[in-house]
């Protein structure tokens, strides 16, 4: 591999993160939406610990694992930081590992880098930027579903 492919390798990840951050700056200030506030409200900040969160879900639609999660990310907001926007960064954070797991996995079944991240740029952009900020558990599922991905490209690799 020459300098420039690896200058190249090294510049395709960080450039994709990037990016995605550039599509989810007008999303990260917007206001709650319902079942954001739904789940805050009556899930995440008045009961004490998740084995409380577990044995109170009455909606079927809300995610159990991600409120936990919220529950333990609303403990290590900052001050300085308005707490709304704190928790869709734990939701971004999720968005840009699944966008990461995508990338690699695509591209060790492409064989290309550049191949790779326009995939996972194409696959996770528009999701990304709506539901990657949203304070709900599309993202926790979406990394699930990208590493039961990785996990069975790996596999198959390996058959």
């Amino acid at each position: 591999m020459t300098a420039g492919e690896q200058a190249r390798k090294r510049w395709v990840l960080p450039v994709l993160l990037l990016a995605a951050l550039f599509f989810l700056r007008g999303a990260l200030y917007r206001d709650l939406w319902f079942d954001e506030a739904l789940t805050v409200l009556n899930f995440m900040l008045p009961l004490p610990d998740a084995w409380a969160v577990y044995r109170s879900y009455f909606i079927p639609n809300n995610q159990i694992l991600y409120t936990i999660f919220l529950q333990n990310w609303h403990h290590l907001a900052p001050d300085w930081l308005p707490v709304e926007l704190f928790w869709r960064l734990g939701s971004v954070g999720l968005a840009l590992l699944t966008v990461s797991v995508l990338f690699l996995t695509f591209r060790k079944r492409l064989g290309s880098w550049l191949w790779g991240g326009v995939l996972a740029f194409y696959v996770a952009s528009v999701p990304l930027a709506i539901y990657g900020t949203a304070v709900r558990g599309y993202m926790l599922s979406s990394l699930a579903l990208a590493l039961a991905l990785a996990a069975g490209q790996s596999l198959c690799c390996r058959l």
